[in-house]
């Protein structure tokens, strides 16, 4: 699949999430040395901690981009000194309560990044499945992640798309639902939005939602009128919006 995200224009691939560890230590390690080597820059997974902690940088008219990931959902072990694994922040509903010493973590990584970056962005697996709607820790967790100096907060996992909100007028994205992927038992599962972001510089000037419905053959396409809307309803209800 590698060449298909390659050719789509991924530059950055979060690993960070409840499945990457599904196959062992080796396949994960060989999983984010196959992303890099195919020009993807792969983050919130590696071979040890300090490799699952390196951001992903990538430049793009004199603007630096910064990108962290973790996952709260569990599965995928914790990376340590001499383990691979993924990034972890304990919290609910999967792995809670939420761990002070997690977010502290997570929040150094992101005052480290901001000496690299121009924009910070923080791409985390959180959440309910099967929602519209963002758990409390989701809020709290992303208002943490942005006092300490990010930018932005983009989250995935719970397969629908869910609100958002500001905070201190930076964006909070709870979930994009899907994208690509074999979830055809439901409508809201074979849902998603793009976020197309507009900079001027290093500050975000415009953020819009493009829905997207991924068809019989699991790819996603663009949408508008009355299957956009659909998708995009709850999102503005959820948000206060609707």
């Amino acid at each position: 699949m590698l060449g298909g995200l390659r050719d789509a224009g991924f530059d950055v691939l979060s690993l960070a999430n409840n499945h990457t560890g599904d196959y062992g230590p080796t396949a994960l390690i060989e999983t984010v040395e196959r992303v890099a080597d195919a020009g993807i820059l792969p983050v919130g997974a590696g071979r040890n901690v300090a490799a699952a902690r390196e951001p992903a940088v990538v430049e793009r008219n004199g603007i630096r981009f910064g990108f962290l990931a973790f996952n709260a959902t569990g599965e995928t072990p914790a990376p340590g000194s001499d383990r691979p694994g993924a990034v972890r922040v304990r919290m609910q509903p999967r792995t809670g309560p939420l761990n002070a010493a997690d977010l502290r973590a997570m929040r150094s990584s992101i005052r480290r990044l901001k000496a690299r970056a121009d924009v910070v962005i923080v791409l985390p697996h959180w959440g309910a499945q099967y929602t519209y709607r963002a758990v409390p820790d989701q809020r709290r967790v992303a208002r943490s992640l942005l006092d300490a100096g990010a930018d932005l907060v983009v989250g995935g996992h719970p397969h629908w798309v869910q609100g958002f909100e500001f905070h201190d007028g930076k964006l909070i994205a709870h979930s994009l639902g899907n994208y690509i992927f074999d979830m055809d038992f439901a409508r809201e599962t074979q849902e998603g939005v793009i976020l197309e972001l507009a900079f001027w510089g290093s500050e975000l000037k415009a953020a819009e939602f493009v829905p997207v419905v991924i068809g019989s053959d699991f790819a996603p396409r663009v949408v508008t009128g009355a299957a956009a809307q659909r998708i995009l309803r709850p999102i503005w209800q959820v948000s206060g919006l609707g």
